[in-house]
């Protein structure tokens, strides 16, 4: 950053000089050039007595005057030449008296007393203007991040060259938090730079900043409905958050992650875990087989998917049946809620101009109704299941503490979509309702009847 400021300030003075070159000039490099021209005119005048005396002395050499007439015209030229010099010094003299005088009383006034001040008022301009304009227009939120991103991968390798350092780590972490404040406030301004965004997503995940990590995210893909890799990237968010627990909505970014890009590694990864955590061990193993084949060998990823990949078999060859029961009791135990638990109650249903196809895909979601969009209930089903009547509870939660309980008011939206895709787009269908509070005990079922299209 340092070299930032010095160009920053060298370009500045340039700018000054450049600004008051004129003034700078008439009153540091201007020269009078009176001397010269006189002597000019002297060496002139030196010259022609020099001309004439050759005339002279030629005719005195043919005879054509005697030597008293040549002492005569001599005495003459040098007579001459001597008064014109003399009276050329008494002119400059007097010349140079006057100029003075003008230079006293009339031009110093105007230029020592308006230019000054006009030099000083221009030094002190073009800065300011300079600063103001950069900070309008520039980017030193650009060279700032990108020193602390150089500081971050430094710390990084150093802490994994010190096994752990327990000062680095606490180091890497401030640097971490830093950068997402940084990013916050830059998103801030410029909400459609997504790259800035996806950086503030993953320094948040870094941070254990889960919600403003998922917040980004989802503003990526409602920019890019197609970036499977961001999909991939909120459901491992997602799952982290939830404890390392493939809660459904995991497994359904991942699956329309790998609906956009099959061989995503990622989104793999995560496909092999919901299907392991819901008992499906084959299904678990074909996936996390894909990822192998992706990754490195012996790599990091490889070698723990490996080791995924034989606790499934090992799940299998012990009692798949079993295993699959008891995974699936303790994932319903695991998702059992208080009796207390917020719910609402909806009814979904199509109206009768909407097109639709039995395996169109309609998800049935509560969000909160101010604040993060951000699912906090959220279930899917097939067209050809509705009209449907459900209840949309806590155990539909993306991650624990981002549950109905956790708001006071919520929307609740049902939308049909044709291409199975989590993020809404052109050609879905939806319905809206709110703002509902969330009530233990009330019987209300709210009408969603799907008929508003959604535009570009």
């Amino acid at each position: 950053m340092m070299f930032f400021y010095i160009g920053a300030v060298a370009l500045v003075v340039l700018g000054v000089v450049f600004a008051l070159w004129p003034f700078i000039k008439y009153h540091f490099f201007n020269t009078d050039n009176t001397n010269a021209d006189t002597v000019g005119r002297q060496a002139i005048n030196v010259a022609l007595y020099r001309d004439h005396l050759t005339d002279l002395e030629n005719s005195l050499a043919q005879g054509n005057i005697d030597q008293t007439q040549f002492d005569q015209l001599k005495q003459e030229l040098e007579r001459n030449l001597l008064e014109d010099s003399l009276e050329r010094n008494k002119s400059l003299q007097q010349n140079s008296k006057a100029e003075s005088k003008l230079s006293t009383a009339e031009y110093a006034p105007k230029s020592s007393r308006q230019h000054i001040p006009m030099f000083i008022g221009m030094m002190i301009l073009v800065p300011i203007m300079s600063f103001f304009t950069y900070q309008w227009l520039g980017n030193s939120h650009g060279w700032e991040l990108k020193e602390q991103l150089e500081a971050q991968t430094a710390l990084e390798n150093q802490l994994i060259a010190s096994n752990g350092n327990p000062e680095l780590e606490k180091e890497l972490s401030n640097l971490n938090r830093q950068i997402v404040s940084g990013l916050e406030a830059h998103v801030a301004n410029r909400p459609d730079d997504l790259d800035s965004l996806v950086l503030l997503a993953r320094n948040a995940v870094a941070t254990g900043q889960y919600e403003v990590a998922i917040t980004h995210y989802q503003k990526v893909l409602e920019a890019q409905p197609q970036a499977a890799q961001i999909m991939a990237e909120l459901a491992q968010t997602i799952f982290i958050q939830a404890n390392n627990r493939a809660v459904p909505v995991v497994g359904m970014l991942a699956e329309r992650a790998l609906g956009i890009q099959p061989n995503n590694p990622m989104a793999l990864g995560l496909m092999g875990i919901f299907t392991f955590q819901s008992g499906s061990y084959e299904q678990a193993i074909r996936h996390w087989e894909q990822a192998v084949a992706v990754y490195p060998p012996n790599s990091p990823n490889a070698q723990a998917l490996q080791n995924g990949i034989a606790q499934a078999r090992s799940r299998l060859s012990e009692n798949p049946d079993v295993a699959a029961n008891n995974d699936q009791q303790a994932d319903s135990q695991t998702q059992e809620q208080p009796q207390d638990a917020a719910a609402v109650k909806v009814a979904v249903s199509l109206a009768k101009d909407v097109p639709v196809k039995p395996e169109y895909t309609v998800f049935i979601y509560a969000r909160a109704w101010q604040g993060a969009k951000i699912p906090l209930a959220i279930t899917k089903v097939q067209a050809s299941e509705l009209p449907l009547t459900l209840k949309l509870d806590d155990s539909m939660a993306m991650a624990p503490g981002m549950n109905l309980s956790s708001a006071e008011q919520v929307e609740i939206i049902a939308r049909l979509s044709p291409s199975g895709n989590a993020i809404a787009q052109a050609g879905d269908w939806q319905a809206t309702l709110g703002p509902i509070k969330p009530d233990v005990a009330s019987a209300t079922v709210y009408p969603l009847i799907i008929s508003q299209p959604l535009a570009n």
